[in-house]
């Protein structure tokens, strides 16, 4: 996904630098990310609830997000966007704690990591483009990747 997404951000690159600037276009937005409420419990038949705030307390994450977009020939646009968060915790357990089939006994130092990675991929034709209204239509993929890990 990652070489999908860096390829893509060269190919605007590429393309914005050989007379279509006027027509792309590339953003980042920053940020910070702060956990007010994630409970946790894997399996949810068997695992243990326990907090992501306040057991393992979180620290702020930096939070990035791009977005690339490019019209050609003035009706077909394609857009990408990438948004990777990852939120970092630790703290010492106050009880037993039992997570996707391992148990976490009460005094240990534990680590988590909390991962929610969003990327899109999107095209759209422009069917009409006049004065002060404009009509498209598009197609979205979007990928989403996350995960809980101790």
């Amino acid at each position: 996904m990652k070489f999908l997404v860096s390829y893509l951000v060269g190919f605007l690159f590429f393309c914005t630098g050989s007379g279509l600037f006027a027509q792309g276009f590339i953003d980042v937005e920053a940020g910070a990310a702060f956990t007010g409420y994630n409970d946790v419990q894997i399996p949810s038949d068997s695992g243990t609830r326990f907090s992501l705030t306040d057991e393992i307390v979180s620290s702020p994450a930096v939070v990035l997000r791009a977005r690339g977009g490019l019209t050609m020939a003035g009706r077909h646009s394609i857009f990408i966007l990438a948004a990777p968060l990852t939120v970092r915790g630790s703290g010492t357990l106050e009880r037993d704690i039992t997570f996707q089939g391992k148990i976490f006994r009460q005094g240990t130092e534990i680590h988590s990591t909390y991962r929610f990675d969003s990327y899109r991929l999107t095209y759209r034709y422009t069917a009409i483009d006049r004065a002060g209204f404009s009509m498209g239509a598009g197609l979205t993929a979007k990928i989403r990747s996350a995960d809980i890990a101790l």
